[in-house]
This record gives structure tokens, C-alpha cells and sequence, in this order.
């Protein structure tokens, strides 16, 4: 299994923990364009997610045949409300390509 390809794996380890998102300085190679968040397909599922100790954690979901990201931003820790918005849905490769750049700071 390629590196990208275990990307797309289901995450390891306990609900909540996950990796951290590098934070380089700089402008990204790449801009996420976000969505609002819907009921777009019957059963999503969660594969990935970075570490809950942040305010924004990022999810990487499938489901009918594509992949996402999603990006639930909260404003404070007791925040009960946070912001959840989502990328285009793309075919797994590109979804798993997109989620490695996020992971490494390259893409936000």
C-alpha cells in the first residue's frame, strides 16, 4: 500500500486523536474552497480526522463513491456550535492526494 493509499485508511488509535495539521508559515500551495456542509449522500462515513485538542479539526469522509473533506471550526472550547463546512467531493485519489497536502500545511 502506497503512501496515499493508507491515507484513505480508517484511522488508528481512540475517537478524538489524531494527527496535527502543520501550521507553515506562508501562503499554501493549494486553497480548499469550502462548501456549507449537507445531507449529500445516504451514509457518510469518517475515515481520518486530525487531533480534537484543536479548535478546527479536519475529517476526511466517503461515501457513494467520492471522498471530502470536512472542516469543523469551533471559536472557543465550550463552543456548541461550530462552523462545519466541506470540500468539493472528489474521486478517492484526489480526495487522499488533497488530505495528505492538508496534513502537511501545503494545502488550507
Amino acid at each position: 500500500m502506497s503512501h496515499i493509499e493508507g491515507m484513505l485508511g480508517a484511522s488508528q488509535g481512540h475517537a478524538g486523536h489524531g494527527p496535527h495539521v502543520e501550521e507553515l508559515a506562508g501562503e499554501p500551495e493549494q486553497r480548499i474552497t469550502w462548501y456549507k456542509a449537507g445531507p449529500h449522500v445516504d451514509r457518510p462515513r469518517e475515515q481520518r480526522w486530525t487531533c480534537q485538542c484543536r479548535l478546527t479539526v479536519y475529517v476526511l469522509v466517503v461515501g457513494a463513491g467520492r471522498a471530502w473533506i470536512r472542516r469543523v471550526r469551533k471559536r472557543n472550547v465550550a463552543d456548541q456550535r461550530p462552523e462545519v463546512v466541506e470540500s468539493e467531493h472528489l474521486p478517492h485519489r484526489d480526495a487522499a492526494a488533497l488530505w495528505e497536502r492538508l496534513l502537511l500545511g501545503r494545502a488550507r
